[in-house]
């Protein structure tokens, strides 16, 4: 019997060690964890080893471009984040999770609260006297997870996107759009580019594959822009735009339309396009029983019993313009081509 007493004594106090050495360690940060066991997911820019949770602190609150920072207390691991959405907090075991916009500019909490101000791409230094100084930040970067993540004044342009851990694309931003930031995923303004493809072909490059790792992320918006062959412009705006995986057959999903073409992301009897799969040449995944890709539309699209919209159609100079083959927009221009498109995608900001 004393024996049994002792085993269970040393196990309550062995469980109680545990508990109270994580507990310590998470007091160890100057500031309460927002979360523990949580981590900010798909903003770092910036990752440490090796540090202990107040250095990562002060490592993220120098930093103009750093909103938050998850700190994994096993491991010493620090990742600086350019978000702090509540929505991109998932489990993660053993980290903690910091919003630091809230002790920005606090003078107990901020070394660098003396009025300075530096931009992004510089990092606050302070003196043994107190003062601050700004200088260019060395600290090697990991590339940003969207466009939405550039600052503000950089150009248009190709620029380099993480979609995930692994995996590292080079994509179109727009910066100039309706306040910029938007990830261009189809860009149409000659027939140079043939897209009457199969399926292969339209999950590599910047295709449904990546499509779908950047819509899993976070919620998104998608933008559509046409312009037709007098130099008219229309858009469409959907605030719900997201692509399931390749087991889907990129299922889209799709909603909150606003803007000036009129909604065209319908089928034929004019149900949305909300849950349809995606059709290429070799792949029919819509509801009819001929292909609307081979037969009806000569594009690979999400079609249901064949869409309103015709996007990744065959490409049509002004004179030979019309027809249900063309890159078309319905409620616009009914089977009229048009001579330029755009899609392109950005997070939806609460």
């Amino acid at each position: 019997m004393p024996v049994v007493n002792y085993v269970v004594v040393c196990g309550i106090f062995l469980n109680f060690d545990l508990l109270f050495c994580q507990q310590c360690t998470v007091r160890t940060l100057r500031v309460d964890p927002d979360k523990t066991e949580s981590r900010h997911h798909g903003y770092t820019f910036i990752s440490f080893e090796q540090i202990g949770p107040n250095t990562c602190f002060d490592d993220c609150i120098r930093r103009p471009r750093c909103l938050s920072f998850n700190y994994d207390r096993i491991n010493r691991h620090c990742e600086i984040n350019e978000g702090n959405r509540e929505t991109d907090v998932v489990e993660g075991s053993h980290y903690v999770y910091v919003n630091i916009e809230q002790y920005k500019k606090v003078r107990i909490y901020d070394p660098c609260s003396t009025g300075m101000s530096c931009v992004v791409g510089e990092i606050c230094k302070t003196m043994i006297n107190g003062t601050g100084h700004c200088v260019k930040d060395m600290s090697p970067t990991q590339p940003i997870t969207d466009c939405s993540r550039l600052h503000k004044e950089m150009p248009s342009g190709t620029y380099t996107i993480r979609l995930n851990q692994f995996q590292i694309i080079n994509v179109y931003c727009d910066m100039d759009t309706d306040g910029g930031g938007w990830t261009v995923f189809q860009r149409r303004r000659d027939g140079v580019t043939n897209f009457y493809r199969g399926w292969n072909d339209y999950e590599i490059g910047f295709g449904n594959r990546n499509i779908h790792a950047l819509t899993s992320q976070r919620q998104c918006q998608l933008r559509i822009d046409l312009v037709d062959f007098t130099g008219n412009t229309k858009y469409a705006v959907y605030s719900t735009f997201s692509i399931d995986d390749a087991d889907s057959k990129y299922k889209l999903t799709i909603g909150g339309f606003t803007g000036t073409a009129g909604d065209s992301m319908k089928d034929n009897s004019n149900n949305t396009l909300n849950g349809v799969m995606f059709s290429t040449t070799d792949q029919d995944n819509d509801e009819r029983s001929s292909s609307c890709v081979r037969d009806s539309k000569k594009g690979p699209w999400w079609h249901k019993s064949c869409s309103y919209s015709n996007l990744n159609g065959l490409y049509k100079s002004e004179g030979s313009n019309r027809g249900p083959y063309t890159i078309h927009w319905k409620t616009w221009h009914i089977s009229k081509a048009l001579k330029a498109s755009e899609m392109k995608i950005k997070p939806s900001f609460e």
